[in-house]
């Protein structure tokens, strides 16, 4: 019978009840296991109401309010399964394979009532239990499971290691049988190109949502600085430029802010911080950061330029950003831009060399000795479209950025959700609820 592991918390009415299903769920590991952890939590944290329904773990690894139901003999190492699966290789459905199907489709059905959406992770594909494969079919035959995805990270006809395992003739055949009732979803479109061959369908009947990763924690962000790179949309752009220095006349801001409007004007689309605020020992600081937000105005700079210091709770108290926050900006940045008419030392180079990001800095003599051929220099007396195009070209070519650029817009998990996951449940949702 279902165990009940985790009580579900109370959620938002109106969104559609979500369940999962695979043979087992963290702590134990596995790729489908995290993947399946991951989409647990991004749902649950939109406020959907998600069931994960497993034959073993499930204790841990995912969020709080979660509701696990397990049913045993759904796990891929339930020994009566194992059992059979000594017959089954051998290419005949032993004896004992009905009964624990329908013993399985007698767990399932109770345990997937009242569920909107149901996301199959695998078992349509893959031979591990195959009576768990054949009770979902009858269920689906009768009409008796909600909206149906089948997620498809693997399948053992299109594996040369499982080929071994499947045979000609039910209940194998069931691996590769494309069913109208049921959404497939493939994590590549290489996967999709495979799959296509095998259920002998055009490839668009294949659904492609990507795996991803957390942007948060591969940067090590705190949750202020993440906090501030997502709420600004530091990354929404093309070229994210920080400049990592306190407003005074020295720093050349105006230049920056001159740069950033010659990117605009060539298509591309800048985000530019300062980090700092005024210097506190130097009178002339907010006037020029009044200034400054003046040629910002007349810049169209509005979107795309942020001095950190005036985004405090309290306007006429200059903000002043833990450096765990100014951290976490070097890591989101995708270049340091530093184009000071002088500096003493210019730690900032120093910085960036210690986390990887490249430098474009002027051509003065501390950036010099500091920074090498090393940097990016420009000179002081350039115009700011000359520069602006050379930023641009290096965008171009520099595949470490571009690399960045195109994980951060397609393989974060936020990525994954805002448009993948939340479209998925949309369409599904218009679509009618099994009749059962």
């Amino acid at each position: 019978m279902p165990e009940h592991v985790h009580r579900p918390v109370q959620t938002a009415a109106s969104l559609p009840r979500i369940a999962m299903l695979h043979y087992s769920a963290l702590p134990v590991v596995g790729g489908v296991e995290a993947v399946m952890a991951e989409h647990a939590r991004l749902l649950a944290a939109a406020g959907y109401p998600v069931t994960v329904v497993v034959g073993r773990g499930g204790t841990e690894g995912l969020p709080a309010a979660t509701r696990v139901v397990k049913i045993p003999e759904i796990d891929s190492e339930y020994p009566p399964n194992l059992e059979l699966q000594d017959e089954l290789d051998r290419g005949r459905p032993p004896a004992g394979f009905a009964a624990l199907r329908d013993q399985i489709r007698g767990a399932l059905e109770p345990a997937l009532a009242g569920q909107d959406i149901v996301i199959i992770h695998n078992v349509m594909t893959m031979h591990f239990n195959l009576p768990l494969t054949a009770a979902l079919h009858q269920l689906l035959d009768q009409g008796r499971l909600p909206r149906c995805v089948a997620w498809t990270h693997d399948a053992s006809w299109e594996d040369p290691l499982q080929h071994q395992h499947v045979h000609p003739r039910y209940p194998w055949n069931l691996l590769r049988r494309l069913r109208p009732d049921v959404t497939y979803v493939v994590i590549t479109r290489t996967r999709q190109a495979t799959l296509a061959q095998m259920f002998h369908c055009r490839h668009d009947r294949l659904r492609v949502i990507p795996n991803g990763v957390h942007a948060r924690f591969w940067w090590n962000l705190s949750p202020e600085g993440d906090g501030l790179i997502m709420d600004l949309g530091l990354l929404d752009g093309d070229l994210f430029l920080l400049q990592p220095v306190r407003i005074t006349q020295l720093k050349n801001i105006a230049y920056s802010l001159r740069v950033a409007a010659a990117l605009k004007n060539l298509g591309l689309a800048p985000r530019f911080a300062v980090t700092g605020p005024p210097d506190p020992h130097d009178p002339a600081g907010q006037a020029l950061l009044t200034e400054l937000r003046t040629l910002r105005r007349e810049l169209d700079l509005e979107s795309e330029a942020y001095f950190l210091t005036e985004l405090g709770p309290d306007p006429d108290v200059p903000r002043v950003l833990p450096f765990t926050v100014v951290r976490d900006l070097y890591e989101a940045c995708d270049l340091i831009w530093l184009p000071s008419t002088a500096e003493g030392f210019g730690i900032p180079v120093i910085e960036a060399g210690f986390l990887g990001r490249p430098v474009f800095c002027a051509d003065i003599p501390v950036f010099r000795e500091i920074g090498r051929n090393l940097v990016y220099r420009f000179k002081l007396d350039e115009e700011p479209l000359r520069v602006a195009a050379r930023l641009a070209a290096w965008a171009e070519r520099d595949r470490a950025y571009k690399l960045r650029r195109q994980v951060w817009r397609g393989y974060t998990w936020r990525a994954v959700m805002r448009d993948h996951l939340v479209p998925l449940i949309h369409e599904l949702m218009a679509r009618p609820a099994a009749p059962g």
